[in-house]
Parts: structure tokens; C-alpha cells; sequence
């Protein structure tokens, strides 16, 4: 079971791909969202450890600043006790400023959190 979600959060990138940029932030990100505050997937520090890094790679598949949708639950995963994940949910984070079209923005929707 463990396995089954960390080979499909592995392929988050292909499931967005394949839902189309409206799709993905309309249906994909809101159920993410949903799964990492929800149990069991929120005591699950393996599924919160993937959705983080997954996240990384998701703003290419979200309309023009889309990854704003990503903040809140980057920020969730930022505050919690496992250090691997506030790491990996950090380095997302920081990335996210790389596909904002204003960088100045960015750093304001970024930085507060």
C-alpha cells in the first residue's frame, strides 16, 4: 500500500501531464491538499515526504502562477515534526519563485510563510 503511493506520487508529474494544466489545478492540487491533512495520509511521513518533493516539479503543469495554490500546503508541510519533510517542503518552497512571472511577487507570497 505504502508502495503504491510513493510510485504514484513518483508519477505526479505524468498525472498532471496527462489532466491538463486546469485539471490539475482545479482537481489534483485540492486533493493533495485534501490527503495531507486528512488520515490516515497525514500521520504517513513517507506519502508526506513524496508529496512535498513532488510538488517541486507540479508549477510546469498549472497555469501562469498556479504553484500560489501549492503555498498553503507546502506551508503544512513545513510544520511538521518530521525534519526530512520541512526540509523537502522548504526546498520546494524556495523553488516555486523560479516559475512566478513576477519575482518581486513571488517573494512577497513566499516569504511571510
Amino acid at each position: 500500500d505504502c508502495c503504491e503511493r510513493r510510485k504514484i506520487l513518483g508519477r505526479m508529474t505524468l498525472i498532471a501531464g496527462a489532466m491538463g494544466k486546469d485539471d490539475t489545478a482545479g482537481k489534483l492540487v485540492p486533493f493533495l491538499t485534501e490527503c495531507i491533512t486528512t488520515e490516515p495520509y497525514d500521520k504517513d511521513d513517507e506519502f508526506l515526504y513524496y508529496v512535498a518533493k513532488g510538488y517541486r516539479e507540479l508549477p510546469d503543469h498549472l497555469p501562469p502562477n498556479g504553484w500560489q495554490a501549492l503555498v498553503p500546503s507546502l506551508e503544512s508541510l513545513g510544520n511538521q515534526d518530521e525534519t526530512l519533510i520541512r526540509e523537502e517542503a522548504v526546498k520546494t518552497l524556495a523553488s516555486m519563485t523560479e516559475h512566478a512571472s513576477d519575482k518581486v511577487g513571488a517573494v512577497d507570497v513566499v516569504l511571510p510563510v
